[in-house]
């Protein structure tokens, strides 16, 4: 399901420009520490499709923290789950730590 959902994703990153004119890509899939699969992909846009200012990466990009009273369990899965760091010896509690590594 991992390859097929990463292929589809792909396909409209790609094919269909969702988010603008990709000229080249490459991606690689590994396993986290916990054995779950994981892709990072790498996306070389046009010059015509780039962000070009500060001001509109905030039009793209951005991140929220739910409402803890609107939807607790949002708010408890970003929060314990999403938000990382320190790592080692100063946070071994991290739920991606393992035997405190």
């Amino acid at each position: 399901i991992f390859w097929l959902k990463l292929q589809e994703m792909m396909k409209e990153l790609c094919e269909k420009h969702w988010l603008g004119e990709v000229v080249a890509y490459i991606y690689v899939m590994a396993f986290q520490k916990r054995g779950l699969l994981h892709a990072y992909n790498l996306l070389i846009y046009s010059t015509k499709s780039k962000i070009q200012s500060i001001e509109k990466y905030d039009l793209c990009v951005s991140a929220e923290i739910p409402d803890h009273k609107l939807n607790p369990l949002a708010y408890e899965t970003i929060t314990t789950i999403m938000m990382h760091g320190p790592y080692g010896i100063l946070n071994t509690s991290l739920p991606c730590m393992k035997d405190g590594k």
